[in-house]
């Protein structure tokens, strides 16, 4: 396999580095969130966001687990922003509106990463619309399984991509689950945005299965073919510089 690489120059790349009390609230956790941004001519921004920890292992409860390589969880996420900020970049053309990027650490020790990120206002100054990345298994169709309230305006941008896949019914089922995402810190803090996850392949999730025998091409595309549409229309569009566009009082 031959392997090409490019180095872009980023001025607005930036390590945070935070101390938190992870789940046993007993000891501090270091951690180490990634920001970056590509500026555009007006101050509103589409954020990229996943997590770049992996599951560690863990005795007893729900939550056992002898610990993951994180392939898909979430090697997809991070595959499919990189990729999109590439097209983004070799396109050259200038962007009407600009995009951030949010890898957070600590995600599958609490949240952590996304509680101590939203405290940043600069990371979230000008953010009209999050896509927060996950995979809750290894294969099958990349699903927009939850949204902000009210969520009608935010939908109209989700029609851009080119194989919307979504369930009326996915939300419901995920609210029933004793666990969250990154998005869950976002929402309690008013930002709007959709959140998408592969859920097939479950039995290898949190497990040594989440490796790269177990990845699907198809899966990995399909990432992208709902995302790169997605940011294509946000950063060519004018009308998404005016910060109140996803205000809705409608769900879809």
């Amino acid at each position: 396999m031959e392997v090409s690489t490019k180095t872009y120059k980023y001025d607005d790349v930036h390590l945070k580095n935070h101390e938190a009390y992870g789940e046993n609230a007993t000891e501090k956790v270091d951690l180490e969130n990634i920001y970056g941004e590509l500026k555009g001519k007006s101050d509103s921004y589409i954020l990229l966001c996943t997590h770049y920890d992996s599951a560690g292992a863990k005795e007893g409860g729900y939550s056992q687990s002898e610990g993951s390589l994180g392939s898909a969880d979430a090697g997809y996420a991070l595959s499919t922003i990189l990729e999109t900020l590439r097209v983004i970049k070799e396109s050259n053309v200038e962007l009407e509106n600009g995009i951030k990027i949010l890898f957070t650490d600590g995600e599958e020790c609490g949240l952590l990463g996304a509680k101590e990120s939203v405290k940043e206002k600069e990371i979230f100054d000008g953010v009209n619309y999050v896509i927060n990345i996950e995979a809750r298994g290894t294969s099958g169709p990349a699903i927009m399984f939850e949204t902000s309230p009210n969520n009608k305006a935010v939908l109209n941008l989700y029609e851009a991509t080119d194989k919307p896949y979504s369930y009326s019914i996915t939300p419901e089922i995920y609210r029933l689950l004793p666990n969250g995402t990154d998005f869950t810190v976002f929402l309690e803090n008013n930002l709007t945005g959709i959140n998408i996850s592969v859920l097939d392949g479950l039995q290898n999730y949190h497990t040594p299965n989440d490796n790269p025998d177990n990845l699907s091409d198809k899966s990995m595309q399909h990432y992208g073919d709902q995302v790169l549409p997605i940011v294509k229309e946000f950063v060519s569009n004018e009308k998404y510089s005016n910060p109140d566009v996803f205000e809705s009082k409608e769900d879809s």
